[in-house]
């Protein structure tokens, strides 16, 4: 099992992989690197588009991403469109470096680490995809039930 994009466009390129699922950005850097190309896509509640989401605890009392100044956050992997390009170019558009911005990053790995980092308290921010636009926001009601493998 890949523990990043950068690990299976490196095993594409070495012919150690035939078939890999990648992102948009690691499909793009993977074709411009070893030709590689589209024999599926995924779609998502009937679209092949999905969004990014910046995500916080429901009881964090943070509801900006400006309330983030300072606190832990997690990415997903430099190579993921949702999980940390189209956040960051979020924050930068605010004229934010998300390098100064937080008191620390970590790239979680995956958007299921992201978001039990922030469920469990480890960061108090995370960027991940999702079906809702990208902003802070405290959900009015929200339920977490883990994934059966993740126990």
């Amino acid at each position: 099992m890949p523990t990043s994009y950068t690990t299976v466009i490196e095993a594409m390129g070495s012919n150690q992989v035939d078939v890999g699922w990648l992102a948009p950005f690691a499909y793009v850097l993977a074709h411009d690197k070893n030709g590689a190309q589209v024999i599926l896509a995924s779609l998502r509640q009937g679209s092949k588009t999905y969004r990014s989401q910046i995500i916080v605890r429901a009881d964090s009392g943070i509801n900006s991403i400006e309330q983030l100044r300072g606190k832990k956050f997690a990415f997903v992997d430099p190579a993921s469109a949702s999980g940390f390009l189209f956040p960051n170019a979020l924050l930068a558009q605010q004229g934010i470096d998300y390098k100064a911005f937080f008191s620390d990053t970590i790239f979680a790995g995956g958007h299921d680490k992201v978001i039990i980092a922030v469920y469990n308290k480890q960061v108090d921010g995370g960027a991940s995809f999702g079906t809702t636009s990208i902003l802070v926001r405290r959900p009015t009601r929200a339920r977490w039930s883990p994934a059966p493998w993740a126990t």
